[in-house]
């Protein structure tokens, strides 16, 4: 028989499968059911150890995702702390890192060992759990960071994740807006070598999937979907035009960016001259994910 749906798409009456599962597919619910509490154990025992109440993983309507019900997430390799207070790290955010670090590492082997020498700070606008900018310090031995968010439940989790990977002391953590930079950064004295930024793009009554309406509203939405990327091109010109430039002449940008947003994003930035195109990365779905610009 055809199933009969709603506007929902729900199953009407719902479908209900009676039918015993198979004894191998039983024991390979059970082996995934080991994987996913072993890994809830160690989530909780990290978070324990460093100060951090674990993330509650009840989830009554079946839709918190699986990164907030274990507490982690890989993400470049790594696998990350999470909690439903940041977004959840994934694959298409890696070209963001992949636009820094192509540019900052070395290109040819012989050059390892300048690079590995070299120092210099990344800042992180919105950083959530701290992936972005850990990842690329994960690459930059000698570098160290900043991460502003205006999320305070967001901070603990990146100071986790920082302890985590023992990059506390090379790692400073604000609680500030990256809408208002000249006031966050008012008593900056040199310029960062890069910049990453995730921004919020998404429209209020966007069609989210179910696991994503769990994310924070906060790291997902905005008025207009270009707000964040305006709001932060016109701190960084304030901040230039007072003396004090958050980002290095010749300095990194690298944009995380939504489906279809290349173009527009590319034009906010070069508008005024302080910013030309570098590279534009697509993620492994094929989508521009990341704008790479220098400041010049």
């Amino acid at each position: 028989t055809v199933p009969m749906v709603d506007g929902a798409g729900c199953l009407i009456p719902p479908l209900v499968l009676d039918l015993p599962a198979p004894v191998r597919f039983e024991r390979l619910l059970k082996k995934e059911d080991g994987f996913f509490a072993a890994d809830r154990s160690r989530a909780e025992a990290e978070y324990e150890a460093c100060g951090y109440p674990a993330p509650d993983g009840d989830n009554p309507d079946g839709a918190m995702p699986v990164q907030y019900q274990t507490g982690l997430a890989l993400f470049c390799g790594r696998r990350y702390l999470v909690t439903p207070d940041v977004l959840i790290p994934r694959p298409c955010y890696e070209p963001i890192v992949a636009g820094v670090l192509q540019h900052l590492r070395p290109p040819t082997v012989s050059d390892t060992l300048a690079v590995q020498q070299r120092r210099g700070a990344i800042l992180d606008l919105g950083c959530g759990s701290g992936c972005l900018l850990l990842a690329c310090l994960a690459e930059l031995p000698l570098f160290s960071g900043v991460g502003l968010d205006l999320c305070p439940k967001a901070l603990l989790v990146s100071k986790s994740n920082a302890e985590r990977f023992d990059d506390s002391e090379r790692c400073e953590w604000m609680e500030n807006d990256f809408n208002t930079l000249p006031d966050a950064f008012e008593s900056i004295t040199q310029g960062f070598d890069a910049i990453v930024f995730n921004p919020p793009y998404l429209e209020r009554g966007a069609w989210l999937s179910s696991s994503c309406q769990a994310e924070p509203d906060l790291a997902l939405f905005v008025e207009s979907k270009y707000d964040a990327y305006r709001a932060v091109e016109l701190g960084l010109r304030q901040c230039k035009s007072m003396g004090r430039p958050l980002l290095s002449e010749g300095g990194l940008l690298a944009i995380g960016l939504g489906s279809g947003h290349c173009k527009t994003v590319s034009d906010i930035y070069e508008a005024h001259g302080d910013f030309r195109c570098k590279d534009v990365l697509k993620d492994p779905t094929g989508i521009e994910r990341c704008i790479v610009l220098r400041a010049v």
